[in-house]
């Protein structure tokens, strides 16, 4: 359950939800957690272009509803879904003193290293349209380099990328775009043993894997093999 942060009468609402909840689990109810959401976003949303295009049958409490669920899953792919418009929403009462430039500068260098530091599935991105402007703060990308990867994984028939080697295997992008963003791009793998879901460079996978082994007290050939060569190449 998703309180919304609004006024100062957010807090008694949250308790009497919460209070509410917990006599409804100790007479046999499941536990369902409640919690509290700050909401500016939400009412961005609920009168955006982008909110009418994307429920043009719903009405702004809907939508409005429909933006704090999607907090609730995801608040930094909400956040960059804004653009620009996320200038207007207040982070601290001084910020009026800097140009609405500077902000947006700034703005855009927290997201860059937030959406670096935590890593965007490429998946996801594809199948959830609300987490495509995510892709364009990866590391190596932007906005043009992100548009044409989305637009070459959809455009093959598998839409959906099992490795993340896939990116550069299918056309999507150069060795060196690859290389650049490769450690931020995540990809669930489907197989037992896989780097591509950490923050491991495909680079250091032998290493890894070497790492591993050694750690586990486990025999890898494969892995000693390649190393070996690797370092030789050095």
């Amino acid at each position: 359950i998703v309180v919304r942060c609004y006024d100062g009468r957010t807090k008694f609402l949250l308790e009497t939800v919460q209070d509410a909840v917990e006599y409804y689990r100790t007479h046999g109810g499941e536990d369902i957690p409640v919690m509290a959401i700050n909401d500016d976003v939400a009412k961005l949303y609920m009168l955006s272009q982008r909110g009418k295009r994307e429920f043009p049958e719903y009405n702004d409490v809907v939508r409005y509803c429909i933006s704090l669920a999607r907090m609730l899953q995801c608040p930094i792919s909400e956040y960059a879904a804004l653009e620009d418009k996320i200038a207007s929403i207040v982070y601290n009462p001084l910020q009026k003193l800097l140009p609405r430039e500077k902000l947006l500068e700034c703005l855009h260098r927290a997201f860059i290293n937030i959406v670096n530091e935590i890593g965007v599935s490429i998946n996801d991105v594809i199948h959830t349209h609300n987490k495509l402007d995510l892709l364009q703060y990866v590391s190596g990308l932007g906005p043009r380099k992100a548009e044409v990867l989305v637009k070459k994984i959809l455009s093959e028939s598998n839409l959906e990328l099992e490795r993340r080697e896939e990116m550069q295997t299918n056309g999507s992008m150069g060795n060196k775009v690859f290389t650049n963003c490769a450690g931020f791009i995540r990809v669930r793998p489907k197989r037992v043993g896989s780097f591509d879901d950490t923050r491991i460079h495909p680079t250091y996978y032998i290493l890894a894997r070497k790492m591993v082994c050694d750690a586990l007290d486990l025999e890898d050939d494969e892995a000693e093999e390649e190393l070996y060569h690797t370092n030789n190449r050095r």
